[in-house]
């Protein structure tokens, strides 16, 4: 099983607190679609600031393998106003994402290395953990910026509806 059919097979709806770059709380919503015979599996996440429940981020996130079989990320968010393929970096020596001994995935995608400070960069990183919990985190750096974890969410799943 690779990780969009693990995505796919797993919960749907997930919930949780991250904190985001401006050090606020917010309650996190992942809700997963599979799509076409498991081939991807589109990510609709939102951040809503607590306590008053403000929006403050949004994204709709495509993860997919590309033309040349590689796993990507295409996600529209609100604060940016195109879209980034984000490849999945892979540690030496791998081919493809797999889980570890325990089951759990831990993956991350990024626009290209961090340290080229000329350009946006940004990363952002899946943990699936087989106890039911999610960890999303996004990394950025402005051009000219530090780059830096900015934004991390644990959610767990809920449970499935009738």
């Amino acid at each position: 099983m690779d990780l969009i059919q693990a995505l796919c097979r797993g919960p749907q709806q997930w919930r949780g607190l991250g904190r985001n770059h401006e050090d606020e709380e917010f309650a996190g919503r992942l809700e997963l679609q599979p799509l076409v015979e498991e081939r991807g599996v589109l990510l609709r996440y939102r951040a809503l600031r607590l306590p008053d429940g403000r929006l403050v981020h949004e994204e709709a996130t495509l993860l997919a393998r590309d033309a040349e079989g590689q796993l990507c990320l295409w996600p529209v968010m609100s604060e940016l106003p195109g879209i980034w393929r984000h490849r999945i970096v892979l540690p030496a020596g791998r081919h493809d994402a797999a889980p570890d001994t325990q089951g759990r995935w831990e993956v991350c995608f990024t626009t290209g290395p961090s340290e080229e400070a000329a350009h946006f960069r940004e990363q952002i990183r899946l943990v699936l953990d087989p106890a039911g919990e999610l960890h999303y985190a996004h990394a950025w750096g402005l051009p000219g910026g530090v780059f830096a974890e900015r934004s991390a969410c644990a959610m767990r799943a809920l449970p499935a509806s009738r």
